[in-house]
């Protein structure tokens, strides 16, 4: 891990970033930065069809898991806060 700085970000080294953004009293963003490539090599610009159609469908259901699970935890804890 590169940086945390709570309740604001977590910074992961040669990954991305988790950063939380609030909008308003009740309501924070998340944004999520990934890291990619700088320079396209070739071997990537062959493997590119495949990370197209394999690769990038697989890791949309994967991301969209762990954010539906990020919001309903974050939400559970709000409910649970509220209760108190």
């Amino acid at each position: 891990m590169a940086e945390v700085v709570p309740g604001r970000a977590i910074v992961l080294e040669r990954w991305g970033a988790f950063v939380l953004t609030p909008v308003d009293a009740n309501t924070t963003r998340l944004h999520i930065r990934l890291r990619g490539e700088g320079v396209p090599s070739l071997g990537g610009s062959l493997l590119a069809p495949f990370e197209l159609f394999a690769f990038e469908p697989a890791h949309f259901i994967m991301e969209r898991g762990m954010l539906r699970g990020i919001r309903q935890r974050a939400e559970r804890q709000v409910q649970r806060a509220a209760g108190d």
